[in-house]
């Protein structure tokens, strides 16, 4: 018997997720470094002394790792409507929401902006990036339903505002990466909030 399971029955799982963030990170460092294209998943696993019958448990293509980062919304998510936010409006929350993430890529603005470069350059990841946001957008909602109950008419409602957010977040990276940063990320958002508002879309 493994006493550590024993006594630790989320280790297993503890170390899955570990596993699953040391993969995203050497695959991002790899294709910001080399290039996407140059760089095969027979590099990733090497880099981290895997096998790549490990890889495909956790990811189906190269393009899958580049955007699995985006995961954290859902997590922020989850996060935000077990806060005290949860009291607030859904607007107010998906705001929040999308702010905090925001932050993230303010904190390490080198490491992001090399990262939405290479997305911007890459179709086949940008699209994949796009298909990423549309299940967040989902996974989103669902999660909004669960925690403050909704009708039909305010399942519609949230959906149509974490898509007109999702679309504020998209158009706000684009700019910031076509200007090589050097815009403030936090400003473009709202400004984006702002414009939506003043025309009563929210």
């Amino acid at each position: 018997m493994n006493t550590t399971e024993t006594f630790h029955p989320n280790l297993r799982e503890r170390k899955k997720v570990k596993l699953r963030e040391l993969m995203i990170n050497t695959a991002l460092e790899l294709f910001t470094k080399r290039g996407y294209d140059e760089t095969t998943i027979d590099d990733i696993v090497a880099k981290i002394e895997i096998s790549k019958r490990t890889f495909f448990r956790y990811f189906e293509t190269k393009e899958d790792v580049a955007i699995a980062w985006y995961d954290q919304l859902v997590e922020k998510a989850q996060k935000t409507l077990d806060s005290n936010l949860s009291n607030e409006t859904p607007t107010k929350i998906i705001k929040f929401l999308f702010s905090d993430f925001i932050s993230m890529y303010e904190n390490d603005r080198k490491h992001f902006l090399a990262i939405e470069t290479l997305i911007a350059k890459t179709p086949s990841i940008r699209a994949k990036k796009m298909d990423k946001l549309i299940q967040c957008s989902n996974q989103i909602n669902r999660l909004l339903e669960n925690k403050i109950g909704a009708t039909s008419r305010k399942i519609f409602k949230n959906h149509l505002i974490i898509t007109f957010i999702i679309g504020i977040f998209t158009v706000s990276i684009d700019t910031w990466v076509s200007y090589n940063g050097k815009e403030n990320l936090s400003k473009l958002v709202d400004q984006g909030f702002k414009l939506i508002e003043n025309n009563k879309i929210l």
